[in-house]
């Protein structure tokens, strides 16, 4: 009988030091779990910049790509329509362009313009000479979803 009250008594103090311990053992447990989503979140973080792009920032768009030349006719087009000049002014090429994503796109898009020697309202031939060069930036907002486009220009 005395060996088993030892041998409870033995289990009972190496339970109460393994009780005392737990809570250590949690802690540890929850502070490594804390630093791990800390830096789990720095990295989702710093790849994007170390690859030179911000999440939802501004970021380079080929001028080859379809959008830069599609906005190209749209913006001569509205060039002219806002212009009070009496001449017909062409947009010759894409000079820069960025893109955005936004709840939509953004883009700024820099053309070069030239002004023609065809007055408004008549017809210009494609291949008319251009002078007075200078550029024009485009900034460009479109939600396809929604059917909006809304496209405000700062000539430089």
């Amino acid at each position: 009988m005395k060996r088993r009250e030892q041998l409870y008594n033995k289990c009972k103090e190496n339970n109460s030091e393994t009780q005392d311990h737990q809570p250590n053992r949690l802690l540890v447990s929850l502070s490594s779990q804390f630093y791990m989503k800390v830096v789990l979140a720095l990295l989702l973080v710093s790849v994007p910049i170390m690859a030179g792009q911000l999440v939802g920032g501004w970021s380079k768009l080929d001028l080859k790509d379809p959008v830069v030349q599609e906005y190209l006719t749209k913006v001569e087009k509205q060039y002219n329509q806002e212009s009070n000049d009496k001449y017909h002014h062409r947009a010759l090429q894409a000079v820069s362009a960025e893109q955005q994503v936004v709840s939509g796109m953004n883009y700024k898009i820099k053309y070069e313009f030239g002004k023609t020697n065809c007055l408004k309202g008549s017809v210009c031939a494609s291949d008319a000479p251009v002078t007075d060069k200078h550029h024009v930036e485009a900034k460009i907002y479109s939600q396809p979803w929604t059917k909006t486009e809304e496209i405000t220009l700062h000539p430089q």
